[in-house]
């Protein structure tokens, strides 16, 4: 906090704007209402007010900042659904739709939208699918797999927090499986490790519903049930959830067999560069053993062998002619 405070004096000395973004405490410390150890700044979330058991609930971070401060245009590092709680001061969003997407990100992505905007930036402000205006104690929603931006506005100084949450509709966790494997010029997606991180998290929370119904909570209905059962479907298109839930690759259908999946795309990659590296140092030695073996070089004894299995060969045809 205090190096960011700093660096925050430093911006301001130099007639810029300073917007502290994903504010937390420092260490993990327990929660004063449910002892989970976590880093969030405020005392009291959404998910403290809703009876609700979902796959995904971060308490998450908070930002400050005064009038002109803000978000660029960005799409969030995995595409959950973000809580937004305005405390303190006026702040814009804008939020672009599906349709609008591609463009929008490839022509804004990482802009600032302040005043005075651009002409290009006003025109990508008349496509956005929505602009709201939240107020002291307002609360919104939106999907962090859609472009959006942040804008302080007014003399005093903005408080927001948000909850990052992933709820039981199938269509989300294929919304989140999709996010991982974005195209590879979109910025900031989430590294492997915390993106396996999120995977089991979330696979332990279905195999979790799946064995037991919390005594506090009422029964699921029919309904809920079958969100479930398709939510964990979904999930199962990503190898590393199959495994965790207990299913073999084999297990899976052809359409889950050919989805793409953060994990998956990741490994890939990986293994190709080990079997690139290993088909290298394969074809090294082999070259360095036929090197050997006519020369006598390096290796006498692989030598010895390879002129061995001539002379056997040519004494073999011999007996056979």
């Amino acid at each position: 906090m205090r190096s960011r405070a700093l660096r925050g004096r430093e911006v301001e000395a130099n007639g810029g704007l300073v917007y502290v973004a994903e504010l937390s405490t420092g260490a993990k410390a327990p929660h004063r209402l449910t002892g989970e150890r976590c880093r969030t700044l405020t005392g009291k979330d959404l998910r403290d007010c809703v009876d609700l058991q979902l796959p995904m609930w971060d308490r998450g971070h908070s930002f400050v900042g005064a009038t002109g401060a803000g978000s660029c245009l960005h799409v969030d590092q995995a595409w959950w659904s973000n809580i937004a709680k305005n405390f303190l001061g006026y702040k814009l969003v804008a939020l672009w739709g599906p349709d609008e997407t591609p463009a929008v990100v490839s022509k804004h992505q990482g802009e600032l939208f302040r005043k005075p905007l651009s002409e290009e930036q006003s025109d990508a402000l008349l496509t956005a699918s929505g602009i709201a205006l939240l107020r002291p104690g307002d609360v919104a929603s939106f999907s962090g797999g859609l472009p959006h931006i942040t804008m302080v506005v007014g003399d005093q100084l903005n408080v927001t927090a948000y909850e990052s949450v992933v709820n039981w509709n199938p269509h989300n966790a294929e919304l989140l499986l999709r996010g991982a494997s974005r195209p590879a010029e979109w910025k900031g997606i989430m590294k492997l490790g915390p993106w396996h991180g999120l995977l089991d998290d979330i696979a332990d929370v279905v195999l979790r519903a799946g064995a037991v119904s919390p005594p506090s909570l009422p029964p699921l209905s029919p309904a809920e049930l079958l969100l479930q059962a398709a939510f964990r479907q979904v999930l199962l298109r990503s190898p590393r959830c199959a495994r965790r839930l207990g299913h073999g690759e084999g297990d899976l259908d052809s359409d889950s067999s050919r989805s793409a999946s953060s994990e998956s795309i990741g490994d890939e990659k990986e293994n190709e560069k080990t079997g690139a590296a290993k088909k290298r140092k394969m074809k090294r030695t082999k070259q360095k053993r036929d090197a050997a073996a006519d020369k006598g070089g390096h290796f006498p004894e692989v030598a010895a062998e390879i002129c061995s299995a001539r002379e056997h060969m040519s004494a073999k045809r011999s007996r056979l002619s």
